[in-house]
């Protein structure tokens, strides 16, 4: 589990102060909170620990390159972290795009009546919403092949991958947004039902509310993309700022 180390009462700031840590699961206390709009499948849940002493060899460093795992990890939980939330954000863009074309060519009800596909309207918002978000899955490809190819060579990412990797989950996320609420808008009685319209746009919605989307870690990405100074270095998933120095043992 992640924690935030505290010495002598005071927080370590990061990248020092966040650690995982392996706890037995006796020492948990599971909550069972999260009666959410969406994502109700995920099994997450708020844990609770009080009065556990962790050994320091139970101390796990996710945030360094990790020791074993080959390529495929070897960004480590900075790069795995916003990989997964870029294949959330894209995945959804797109099944929500074609979840509206089935709704757009439905057969209505009433004898003679247009499908909503079939007016102007419809058509004109679907497709600005298929370019942006096959515009977001470009840039996302752009900057995942950047990424790839430097951990191919064994080298770690630059500044600059490491704040366009942030930047583009944002923006995808963004997109994905209003996606889904347009689809809410359009989708008619689909989009209030249950069933899979509603479930996605739900889905959507709950997983953009994630810290990872929120429009306030452009501040970062904005500084450095200005032109930050040379000995700033991204210290965390959003942290940025010059390296401190490590807290005594």
């Amino acid at each position: 589990m992640p924690a935030m180390k505290v010495i002598d009462g005071n927080p370590v700031p990061p990248p020092f102060g966040m650690g995982f840590f392996l706890i037995p699961i006796s020492a948990v206390t599971d909550r069972g909170n999260w009666d959410t709009i969406g994502l109700q499948a995920t099994g997450s849940v708020d844990i609770e620990v009080k009065d556990h002493l962790i050994p320091l060899n139970h101390e796990v460093d996710v945030m360094s390159p990790p020791k074993r795992g080959g390529r495929a990890v070897s960004g480590g939980m900075n790069v795995l972290i916003p990989t997964m939330h870029l294949g959330f954000a894209i995945g959804t863009a797109e099944r929500l795009l074609d979840e509206m074309k089935t709704v757009g060519n439905k057969k209505p009800p009433v004898p003679g009546a247009k499908s909503i596909g079939e007016k102007d309207p419809f058509r004109i918002e679907y497709a600005q919403h298929a370019m942006k978000a096959a515009a977001a899955r470009a840039l996302v490809d752009d900057v995942m092949e950047s990424v790839d190819n430097t951990l191919r060579k064994g080298e770690q990412l630059s500044t600059r991958q490491s704040t366009m990797l942030r930047a583009v989950n944002i923006h995808a996320h963004d997109v994905t947004r209003d996606i889904a609420e347009w689809a809410f808008q359009r989708g008619g009685g689909d989009a209030l039902r249950e069933g899979r319209l509603q479930r996605i746009i739900r889905d959507t919605l709950a997983g953009c509310q994630h810290f990872f989307a929120n429009d306030q870690n452009y501040v970062n990405v904005g500084f450095e993309l200005m032109g930050a100074p040379d000995d700033h270095i991204w210290l965390g998933l959003f942290d940025f700022g010059p390296m401190p120095s490590a807290p005594a043992a």
